[in-house]
């Protein structure tokens, strides 16, 4: 009988974000970079619209079993585009530095 694995919607997204950063970073003509910034510098945009304090302890625990996978995206003036949840786990892990990658995209491109 095969063996089957159940992965959580959030190990799944995860994944799939993972591919996409792993694929923006490789494969466009202007490479985005994946930099190692402190954490202190990087401020949440204040109007995010997801208040997902109840998901910080799992992204915690994952980043601790599996390391940091996903960088935050952030725009030039180190403001968190995506990756708010994530920041609050490096934070409650007492990380110095994560990886982001910088985009040019605004807000309204955004949302």
């Amino acid at each position: 009988m095969p063996q089957v694995a159940y992965f959580s919607t959030c190990q799944v997204f995860h994944a799939m974000l993972a591919f996409a950063i792993q694929y923006l970073t490789s494969n466009c003509e202007t490479k985005m970079q994946i930099q190692q910034i402190e954490l202190k510098k990087l401020k949440p945009w204040e109007k995010n619209p997801r208040i997902n304090d109840h998901a910080v302890e799992s992204v915690v625990e994952s980043i601790s079993a599996f390391g940091f996978y996903v960088p935050i995206l952030c725009d030039p003036q180190f403001t968190i585009i995506a990756g708010h949840t994530r920041w609050k786990a490096a934070k409650k892990l007492k990380m110095e530095t994560v990886p982001v990658v910088f985009s040019n995209i605004t807000f309204h491109e955004t949302f």
